[in-house]
């Protein structure tokens, strides 16, 4: 329970910081992605539904003042994510766009350092501030910030999980998974790993986490009935309605392989057509790690790295920033493999992403190129004997 109260008492404190500092810093406004979050919650505010794009569109007509033609819809997309992220973050609709803006800058600069800290917990303090310094630098947290994404909760609760997990702290374990379902294409696959990682154990730490985490989900589906009462079927009227989109079928700002392989062989990717093939992707991709799944789940570290870099190999959606999570795969890489030729591997894909800076908002296959490599690293180097891991036990 004091624990609990910290944690709210932290938060909130952060995010009055937050917002005094998004006041005064002088960062300049960009209309994109957080046009959606910030008039979902302003509708919302107004007695509208969460999933309601007509009115949030009226609502960006007026933030923006373009004219129709001057207004691109892929520029400011759909929100079609569950109400609790946008109860989550209800008090941006309470300040001016441009303030709101840059609190919600502020507040995901926030979140990246803490899931530093908090995956480099067993590192010395350099080392740990080196590593806030590299996420923040890293090419998808940068186009992130720009463009006010809302992906990184999905790295901070991995991130919490793999804190709790050494800790053995079952609530924080639950608040870990809780927060990947904020983006849940995103987060899916991390919540099923790190869920089905807990069923492996038989400590008291792990059945109490899972009874916790099916406890937590109840809690935000209750929260979603509360807030929005028809929440399930407008979000699969949002995901649909996102989903048939031109800009989306057409998906030009995708990276993830498939679209990019569609590209290549038909000029233009499909959304029916990356779907296929992410899924043939997904069967293969599961097939392996199936068969080296000894070593993969030999530590929860390597779970949740190969997890993430499983995500940037066979979802079909992924854009630029989505690919924040490879942060998981590159960190465990790094310290788990400490010999020099490893680190030097493991830092030129933390670099390659950065080549994509000349190719502007299209899908980047340097970053496609990166979760490939991550999810074969961890599917198939074997750590040197002797190489220190991460301070967590693992399975002979």
């Amino acid at each position: 329970m004091k624990n609990a109260m910290k944690i709210i008492l932290g938060v909130s404190l952060f995010i009055l910081i937050a917002i005094l500092l998004g006041r005064v810093t002088p960062i300049p406004t960009i209309y994109s992605d957080f046009m959606s979050l910030y008039h979902a919650l302003s509708g919302w505010q107004q007695g509208y539904s969460f999933y309601d794009f007509t009115t949030q569109q009226a609502l960006m007509f007026e933030t923006t003042h373009l004219p129709k033609p001057d207004f691109k819809i892929e520029l400011y997309p759909y929100f079609p994510y569950p109400p609790w992220y946008l109860a989550g973050t209800f008090f941006l609709a309470w300040l001016p766009f441009a303030w709101a803006y840059r609190t919600w800058l502020i507040i995901n600069l926030g979140m990246l350092a803490l899931s530093a800290l908090l995956i480099t917990s067993t590192q010395t303090r350099e080392k740990r501030i080196w590593a806030v310094a590299a996420y923040i630098l890293y090419f998808p947290a940068v186009g992130l910030f720009a463009v006010g994404n809302y992906t990184l909760p999905v790295l901070l609760g991995t991130a919490i999980f793999l804190y709790a997990v050494k800790r053995e702290d079952a609530p924080l374990s639950a608040l870990g998974l809780a927060l990947l379902t904020f983006k849940p294409h995103i987060g899916i696959l991390l919540a099923l790993f790190g869920y089905g990682w807990l069923w492996t154990q038989k400590a008291t730490f792990a059945i109490r986490a899972r009874w916790m985490t099916l406890a937590a989900g109840l809690f935000l589906a209750m929260l979603g009935w509360l807030i929005e009462p028809n929440w399930i079927s407008g979000l699969f009227n949002a995901i649909y309605t996102w989903q048939t989109a031109s800009y989306i079928q057409t998906c030009t700002y995708c990276s993830s392989p498939a679209n990019i392989i569609m590209r290549l062989i038909r000029s233009e990717a499909g959304m029916l057509s990356s779907s296929f093939l992410s899924i043939l992707l997904f069967v293969v991709a599961a097939g392996l790690v199936w068969i080296q799944r000894k070593k993969i789940f030999s530590s929860i570290q390597k779970t949740m790295a190969i997890a993430a870099a499983l995500t940037a190999v066979v979802l079909p959606y992924m854009v630029n920033y989505d690919y924040v999570i490879l942060l998981i795969p590159l960190t465990v890489a790094f310290f788990l493999y400490q010999d020099r030729p490893h680190r030097i591997f493991v830092a030129a894909l933390y670099i390659l992403p950065w080549i994509g800076i000349f190719i502007g908002r299209a899908g980047n296959i340097f970053i496609t190129l990166t979760g490939v490599a991550l999810f074969a690293f961890f599917l198939f180097v074997d750590k040197p004997k002797g190489i220190y891991s991460l301070n967590v036990k693992e399975k002979n």
